[in-house]
């Protein structure tokens, strides 16, 4: 327990390697990967950068208002739809990425750059 908001030099300094490696492909110069990728648009830019080809599934360009979490979550389903259509296994989900879990943002990153 305790662990999930703690955050180690190591996971400092991964989040920002990996934030300048995603912010390489996306059009927002995000200064955090849990804020950055929250309601799944940049994370879509990133795949679709990465896939050379649209995602598959529905987008939604601005989440706002009341739709704003269902929106992201439906942003980031797409993606991580995706990414597992390209055959990378993908073991975190939009909640988690959404919620801003470091680690499991850190971990999908890091097998997005492996691939």
């Amino acid at each position: 327990f305790g662990r999930r908001n703690h955050m180690t030099a190591f996971d400092r300094d991964a989040e920002v390697v990996f934030t300048d490696w995603v912010n390489s492909y996306t059009t927002d110069n995000m200064a955090s990967l849990a804020e950055g990728l929250k309601d799944g648009t940049q994370l879509l830019v990133l795949v679709e950068a990465l896939v050379k080809a649209p995602a598959i599934g529905p987008k939604h360009p601005e989440p706002k208002g009341i739709f704003y979490k269902t929106h992201s979550l439906e942003n980031l389903d797409t993606a991580l739809r995706t990414i597992k259509a390209c055959g990378v296994d993908v073991t975190c989900s939009p909640l988690q990425i959404h919620d801003g879990d470091l680690n499991s943002i850190l971990g999908l990153v890091w097998k997005l750059i492996l691939h």
